[in-house]
Order: C-alpha cells, then sequence, then structure tokens
C-alpha cells in the first residue's frame, strides 16, 4: 500500500492531466504541435479538452504567453481563461484568450499608426452609430434616398469580408452593372472617408485593418508572430474566409495551429461563416485530424436519430459518434391541427414533465424563426407557465451603458463625432440639432485633421449659442474638462464614478423613467464593476465597444426557475434536461429560402444542432395548417422528420 502511494506521489502533472481524458482526447493533448484538427462532437467534452492541451502545454514548457486561443464568444473566452487559471494558477495568467475581433482591436491599439491615417486613440463604433453614419450620407445623396440603410450596412460589410477597398467595391459594382451595387459603392467610399475623419473603425474593420497590417507590413507580421508560436482557434467551423485568413497570418512559418470544430454544427452562414473555405483550409493546409466522437450528453437514441439527420449531408467529415449513456426515450413527434393547439400540447408536456420531477428550468422551447414563440407565450400567460426569452438587448448595447461609454470615448478621441453628439444630447442639455450641427460645423471644418481636446475648446470660443443651449455646453466642457485632468491620475473605474457623479446620471435616469429606473441603475452599477478590471483607460473603453458588438445574448432573471424560450441558433453550445422543438414544417424548418435556392445542407445541421441539445428528452411538434394574413394554408412536415431513423421516433 505505501508503495502504491509513493508511486502515485511521483507521477507527473502532464500524467495527471492525461488521466483525465478518455482515448481519443488524449491524443490531440499530446500531440501538439502542427497543423491539426479536432473534430469534436457534440457533447464531447471540447472545452475540458481544450483546458487540458492547454495545461498540458505549459507542463511541457511551453511559455503561456505564446499561446493563443480564439473562441467565438466573449462569454467562452472568459469561461476558459477562468478555467485553465484555475487549473495551473498564476502560471497560466500570460495566455492570450478571446475573440478574433478583441485580439484585432488590441493589436490595432498598438500597430494602426503603421498606416499613418489613424491613431492609437481611435474608436471602435458599434452597428447603431455606423448605420447613423450611413444614413446621413444617403440623406446627401441624390439617388440614395429610395436605398434601405440595412442593404447598404450589409453590402458592405460583404465587401469588407472580401477585402475589398471602395475603389475594388466601385469596380466590382460597375462590372456587374448592378445599379444598387454602384450606389453602394459610393456611400462605402464616402463611409470609410468619413470613418478617417473620426479616427474611428467599425466592427468588420478590426479584422479586415489587422490583415491589411500583415500584409502591408512584413515587420510587423515578424513580431507578432515571434510572439505567439501556438494559435487554437474554438468553433472554427463557423470561421469565415477572413478569419481562416487571420488564423493562417498568424501560424506563420512553423504553423503550430489547431482547428477545433465540428462541422455538423457550422450553422452561421448568415454571419459570414462557409463551411467550403473551412474544408478547404483543412486540405490546403494537411492538417492532421483527431476525432472526438463520443457524446457524454444525451442519450443513444437521441445521439442515434440526429446523426441519422445529418448523414444525409453530401460533404462532411465523417464521424461515428455514440453515446454510452443508456438507450433512452424514443424522440416524440407531434402533429397538431393549427398553432394554438401546438402551443396547448407544449403547455401540456411541459405540465407532465414538472409532476414528474423536471424543473422548469430543465426545459428548453426552441424554434427557427422568433415569431413562431407568440403563441407560445400566450398559451403559457394563461396556463399561469413563468418562462424567459434567451434574447432581448445585449448589457453593452443598453442605453445607459452607451451614454457613459460615450463620454470616454469622445474624452480620448476628440475626433468621435458620434461619441460627441451622443454625450452632448444625454443627458439632456438644451442642445438640439441645431446646436450640435453648429458645434460640428465649426469644430470640423478641417475634414481630415486630427484635434485635441484643448483644440476642440478652443475652437468653440467662437461658436453663437443662446440661452439653455450655451449653459449646456458650457456644463458639457466642464464635464470634459474634469475628467481629461483626472484621466491620468485616476483609474478607470474612478473617472467612471466621476463621470457619473458630474452630469447627474441617476437623477436624469429616474427623471427619464421611474419604472425601469433600479433596474437601470443596477446596469450602472455592473458597468463600474466591470471597469475595475481594467488599469488602462484605452483598454477598457475599446474592450466595451468590442464586447457591445461581439456581444453574447443574456437572459433576464438567471436564478428564477422559468421555461427557457430561444432560437436553435441562439442554443449553440447550451443543454437542458428536455427540449421541444416547435414549428417542424417545411419552409420553417428547412426555412423557404434555402428551398428555393435548393440547398439545405446548413438549415440541416441547424436540425442537428436542435437535436443534439437535451440530454433525455426530446419533443418535435408541427402545426398541419397555419393563419397568416387571415388566409389558412396547409403545411408540410420538415423533411428532416422524415429523415429520423423510425427505430428513434414515435410519431403521436
Amino acid at each position: 500500500m505505501a508503495g502504491a502511494l509513493a508511486l502515485k506521489s511521483m507521477k507527473t502533472s502532464k500524467e495527471q492531466i492525461l488521466e483525465g481524458l478518455n482515448e481519443q482526447q488524449r491524443l490531440p493533448v499530446i500531440d501538439y504541435k502542427g497543423a491539426s484538427i479536432i473534430l469534436a462532437g457534440a457533447g464531447s467534452g471540447k472545452t475540458h479538452l481544450l483546458v487540458s492541451r492547454t495545461a498540458y502545454m505549459i507542463e511541457d514548457g511551453i511559455k503561456p504567453k505564446n499561446i493563443l486561443l480564439f473562441t467565438f464568444t466573449r462569454k467562452g473566452a472568459n469561461e476558459i481563461k477562468d478555467r485553465i487559471v484555475s487549473r495551473m494558477g498564476i502560471r497560466a495568467k500570460g495566455i492570450t484568450v478571446g475573440t478574433y475581433h478583441s485580439f484585432c482591436a488590441r493589436l490595432l491599439r498598438r500597430y494602426i499608426g503603421a498606416f499613418d491615417i489613424w491613431n492609437e486613440k481611435f474608436s471602435i463604433m458599434d452597428p447603431e452609430d455606423c448605420e447613423k453614419v450611413i444614413k446621413e450620407i444617403l440623406k446627401g445623396m441624390r439617388n440614395g434616398e429610395n436605398l434601405k440603410v440595412s442593404t447598404a450596412v450589409s453590402q458592405i460589410s460583404r465587401w469588407k469580408e472580401k477585402m475589398m477597398n471602395p475603389i475594388a467595391a466601385q469596380n466590382e459594382a460597375t462590372q456587374e452593372n448592378d445599379d444598387v451595387k454602384i450606389i453602394v459603392a459610393e456611400v462605402y467610399k464616402q463611409y470609410a472617408e468619413l470613418l478617417r475623419e473620426f479616427n474611428s473603425v467599425d466592427f468588420d474593420d478590426l479584422i479586415y485593418l489587422t490583415i491589411q497590417l500583415f500584409d502591408r507590413f512584413p515587420e510587423i507580421k515578424k513580431q507578432v508572430n515571434s510572439r505567439y508560436h501556438y494559435i487554437t482557434a474554438d468553433e472554427s467551423q463557423d470561421s469565415s474566409p477572413r478569419d481562416l485568413q487571420l488564423i493562417r497570418h498568424l501560424g506563420g512559418n512553423k504553423m503550430n495551429v489547431c482547428l477545433i470544430g465540428d462541422d455538423y454544427q457550422s450553422i452561421f452562414g448568415f454571419r459570414g461563416s462557409d463551411i467550403e473555405s473551412f474544408f478547404n483550409f483543412v486540405d490546403d493546409h494537411h492538417l492532421k485530424k483527431f476525432y472526438l466522437e463520443r457524446n457524454y450528453r444525451s442519450t443513444e437514441t437521441i445521439v442515434s436519430a440526429a446523426k441519422s439527420v445529418v448523414s444525409h449531408n453530401e460533404r462532411q467529415f465523417e464521424k461515428n459518434v455514440f453515446s454510452k449513456n443508456g438507450l433512452g426515450n424514443k424522440i416524440v413527434s407531434y402533429e397538431l391541427p393549427d398553432e394554438k393547439s401546438e402551443a396547448l400540447r407544449v403547455t401540456q408536456i411541459i405540465k407532465v414533465l414538472c409532476r414528474n420531477g423536471y424543473k422548469p428550468n430543465d426545459i428548453a422551447v426552441l424554434y427557427r424563426m422568433s415569431y413562431l414563440s407568440r403563441e407560445i407565450e400566450d398559451a403559457f400567460i394563461v396556463n399561469g407557465l413563468k418562462y424567459r426569452m434567451l434574447s432581448g438587448t445585449p448589457f453593452y448595447a443598453r442605453a445607459e451603458i452607451k451614454d457613459l461609454v460615450a463620454y470616454l470615448r469622445f474624452l480620448l478621441n476628440p475626433n468621435d463625432r458620434v461619441a460627441l453628439e451622443r454625450a452632448l444630447r444625454r443627458p439632456n442639455k438644451g442642445l438640439g440639432d441645431a446646436a450640435v450641427e453648429k458645434i460640428n460645423a465649426c469644430v470640423y471644418e478641417d475634414d481630415c485633421a486630427i484635434i485635441s481636446l484643448k483644440a476642440f475648446s478652443s475652437k468653440l470660443q467662437s461658436i453663437s449659442l443662446k440661452g439653455r443651449a450655451k449653459k449646456g455646453l458650457e456644463n458639457f466642457l466642464a464635464v470634459i474638462h474634469e475628467l481629461d485632468e483626472q484621466k491620468v491620475a485616476k483609474k478607470p473605474v474612478e473617472l467612471l464614478e466621476l463621470l457619473i457623479s458630474l452630469i447627474s446620471y441617476p437623477q436624469f435616469l429616474e427623471k427619464e423613467d421611474k419604472e425601469t429606473f433600479d433596474d437601470r441603475m443596477e446596469n450602472v452599477a455592473e458597468l463600474c464593476h466591470i471597469a475595475e478590471k481594467y488599469q488602462s483607460l484605452e483598454d477598457f473603453v475599446g474592450n466595451m465597444a468590442v464586447n457591445e458588438t461581439n456581444a453574447d445574448t443574456e437572459a433576464e432573471d438567471e436564478n428564477e426557475n422559468c421555461v427557457n424560450m430561444l432560437t436553435i441558433h441562439g442554443s449553440k453550445g447550451l443543454e437542458y434536461r428536455a427540449v421541444i422543438l416547435i414549428g417542424c414544417n417545411d419552409g420553417i424548418l428547412p426555412h423557404f429560402k434555402a428551398i428555393v435556392d435548393g440547398d439545405v445542407s446548413e438549415e440541416r445541421r441547424l436540425m442537428y444542432v436542435a437535436m443534439t441539445r437535451p440530454k433525455e428528452l426530446l419533443f418535435l411538434t408541427r402545426p398541419k395548417t397555419t393563419i397568416r394574413q387571415g388566409v389558412v394554408r396547409a403545411q408540410a412536415p420538415s423533411r428532416f422528420i422524415k429523415e429520423i431513423d423510425n427505430r428513434y421516433l414515435k410519431r403521436m
């Protein structure tokens, strides 16, 4: 016995790491050098593997500062870093973990001056701000009045995804003789010029400019490659071609790059992900393939049924996904006369589950389109079922957060006219459209000049405002000057607290809406809590912008015991004891656009994601008729239900 204990104490930390892994998981942990891909099926312990692999690398002598990990969301980045630090202690604190956009934002803070256009104090404009700028451009164009802002925003984003500057976009539009694209190309040109004048970039620019930086300045790429020797990209099946281009740059000559993902779960084509680029990257760079095929989450029935559906896709990496969690219950499929009947059946299922030991929190209702939730919500209200919508306004996009961050954005970057306009108006200072227009015209008469706060104040000496507007501008300048004097001596949280006091923000919120005052002040308190984590105002403000645009879906009343309601896309990465998937009709799932386009492969992967969320029970419901615009329409069942092997399905 004593001898066995002595042998156990002699085991290395690397051996201890490997002990917690199954045979398939150990292989990519030990063989971490070179270019590889870990094909990790649903519920296969991917996060545990990622943490173990990173810990093993550190134990094997890799310096944490040389390790770079990419995640799909900010929440995922925080979770993984916390788990690695918890496991490895202070040794792991040097690793870099983040989303593609947050990493590129930090990189640009250091190197953007190489372009000789922006300086390191640049602002990151959020989508709402960008839409305002583009809307103003369209107003000023003779042929732009009838063009939707959303059309222009989407097309410009697509051009940046393809690494096309305004000139290239204009050439493409002319060659295609596309009238809409020709207008949008002119918008793109003016928009890019305004961003430069504002010393600002948008969310798409973060990766776009970083790739340009590597392409145009080899010495900068060399510096970055000398820092990051091992690159791991989680959820890589949802990478865009541009994301993969960034990874290739970061891999450098050594190409110690590891992709972790599951092509069965690639569902974000509408965000720019491209499964073909993912397949091509794996083939072109001859990535070693590792497989994680055991599902630790779901029953054998659920895993096998989901596989029977996704196997109908033609191009994919074949995986022998399996479970050892027991056979479990068959999937139950209900056909109901109409949507009201479907909603009633969903409530009945939930009530029966709760009588049999399930908590409301254990249950999720999933849907392909958000509008499908309305009938279910009405039924829940009538039947007294509490529920939460896992959606709503993300924290960083809330008005009170954007108000306060606008002051700090302007403090760092006086060319940020969008931040200035918000700060001038909130809290209300009596500065209307005419006054704000006067201020802009006075200060920014030299379009491309990057100005300082001193120059900003100096130019306003000559402006002519009266009454409340004059007093409002004086108060604004007093606040900005006080913040400017204190920004070096005070930490970000102290500066934020000073700002809240100077503009009497709590009083403003209470006056604006007493009913929401407490909730909104909780958000302000949370912003202060976040600011405590930062030592640099630049880092704090920069990360607020990245987080606002890349925000995770957040739930209200997370601790309350409620049924969860969310879209299938929003359910990615989540799990529940029981799942009810509603609206299982052709035209919904798969979506009618995919049917018209003749390619439902991504919709099939979406079905796979929905089917692999539950641990124990899965219910599928569909209404045989729907009413749209007062017309009753018969609906065909989803072709994906027909693709489920009958061994795993019970039809009701």
